[in-house]
């Protein structure tokens, strides 16, 4: 019973959380580093090592890295074209040009997103919350055909309710929304507790994809828009959002049926997408010249 009243509440402190982070429609953690690697591994006589290939799912996870932080104070979101642009011509070595392809393609993934979701969960109902289930269960798709998830070293302990919490106090503006985030500060130890509860009975088999924030490049980056940032901090932002996709994709998993959709035509609309992904990724690679 304790355990069902906690996930209740953490259910209302993610919906709050996602409405604030996210301002249009786009994919997720997981959906990005699938999507990209499963358009990398189309592209025929591709040299790219494993380092290179570890870059590139990164940046197409790490994309998202502004949300919590840093697009307030820097004045640019990170995953938008201009910063993906200038990411690339601060990238020098092969790594980093790969981790900057990642963010672009996210980018372009991200432009992708309404439409592949309209077609895929057909007569749904409109609204914000069941965008992030749509989002949710195309995560979970992944995790349950790959057997893996996105991972950042030590992110259980990095997740850091506090500044999320604080964050929240600053963007509501109904009284109801107010006085859950209050109830929520109080027991933010709890929730803590919780993540890592969720993480450990969740996530804690299955194969891991490591992620990792290329934190000189994109500490380079942010100072060309002004902010100064230190690599730690980098880390702390990359925990952030894992913690939040992974907690979103728990919480729809044990939400059976809350959306519906065809496989068969997941699958269809999948392969078409992977397809029209690495057109674009090919296009990437020789603009950028980085072979």
């Amino acid at each position: 019973m304790i355990f069902r009243r906690k996930k209740y509440l953490f259910s209302i402190f993610l919906s709050l959380l996602l409405t604030f982070c996210q301002t249009t429609y786009a994919f997720f953690g997981q959906t990005h580093c699938s999507l990209s690697e499963l358009a990398l591994e189309k592209i025929e006589n591709l040299k790219i090592n494993e380092k290179e290939k570890s870059a590139f799912l990164s940046g197409s996870v790490c994309a998202d890295i502004g949300k919590f932080e840093f697009d307030d104070k820097a004045h640019i979101e990170s995953d938008s074209k201009e910063f993906s642009e200038k990411l690339m011509s601060n990238a020098v070595t092969s790594e980093e040009k790969w981790f900057a392809i990642g963010v672009k393609l996210h980018v372009f993934e991200d432009k992708s997103a309404n439409k592949f979701l309209k077609n895929i969960f057909k007569n749904q109902k409109v609204g914000y919350l069941n965008y992030i289930y749509c989002c949710s269960t195309i995560d979970n798709y992944f995790l349950k055909k790959d057997k893996k998830f996105i991972y950042f070293e030590n992110f259980s302990k990095l997740f850091d309710s506090n500044q999320l919490i604080s964050k929240l106090k600053d963007s509501v503006k109904s009284q109801k929304s107010k006085i859950i985030i209050k109830f929520l500060s109080v027991l933010r130890i709890a929730f803590n507790l919780f993540f890592k509860c969720v993480f450990n009975r969740y996530y804690k088999n299955i194969e891991k994809i490591h992620i990792k924030p290329n934190e000189g490049l994109l500490k380079r980056t942010y100072n060309d828009f002004g902010l100064n940032i230190s690599e730690n901090f980098v880390k702390k932002q990359t925990a952030n959002i894992l913690s939040t996709f992974l907690i979103s994709s728990y919480f729809v998993s044990k939400k059976s049926g809350c959306v519906k959709y065809s496989q068969q035509n997941l699958e269809k609309e999948l392969e078409d997408l992977i397809e029209l992904t690495k057109s674009e990724l090919v296009k990437m690679i020789l603009e950028e010249k980085i072979l």
